[in-house]
């Protein structure tokens, strides 16, 4: 019993026995129509990447820029796993392991829809406005949770680097 993805492995299998065969016997017109066919086939069973996240920039601690076609390709070269580097983008810099301060994002991704603008509010009083929660972590480098915690209960952060500081959403018109 085989399923449908061991049939297609068999069918290209027998396709390139057959370009062989063909170009052995000198058919090489008749294997390059055969060729042709096997390569359309490839083609459209081939993943497109995603328009918005095709590259990925790396900013090392030293403030050097690298960029890469894909996620697979950055793992590669830090020798990490492409889990590692997703967790990375999505969460902000890390802190410790191989990718300690390097600041790694999509290029090019288009704003989040989820993501809504936060004030800041500082012990001296002065307000400043970041795009997102994300923004701001990346920027100062505080977790997100106590930014959450300081959201929902409307209360300063009570202690740490940033005690003080208010946070509140503001509404988009």
């Amino acid at each position: 019993m085989s399923t449908h993805k061991e049939m297609d492995k068999k069918q290209k299998q027998y396709l390139r026995a057959k370009i062989c065969q063909l170009m052995d016997e000198g058919k090489a017109g008749e294997a390059k129509k055969w060729m042709d066919l096997l390569l359309v086939d490839e083609q459209k069973r081939g993943r497109k990447p995603n328009s918005q996240f095709t590259q990925v920039r790396v900013t090392r601690p030293d403030g050097e820029e690298q960029i890469f076609k894909s996620i697979a390709e950055t793992a590669r070269t830090y020798h990490v796993t492409p889990q590692a580097i997703r967790q990375v983008i999505y969460r902000g810099i890390p802190t410790r392991g191989v990718l300690k301060g390097f600041l790694i994002e999509y290029t090019g991704v288009k704003k989040d829809v989820r993501s809504k603008p936060i004030l800041a509010t500082l012990p001296d009083g002065t307000r400043k406005q970041y795009e997102s929660i994300r923004h701001f972590r990346r920027e100062t480098g505080i977790a997100d949770s106590y930014v959450y915690r300081s959201l929902s209960s409307g209360n300063p952060i009570a202690s740490g680097r940033y005690a003080g500081w208010q946070f509140e959403r503001v509404e988009e018109q």
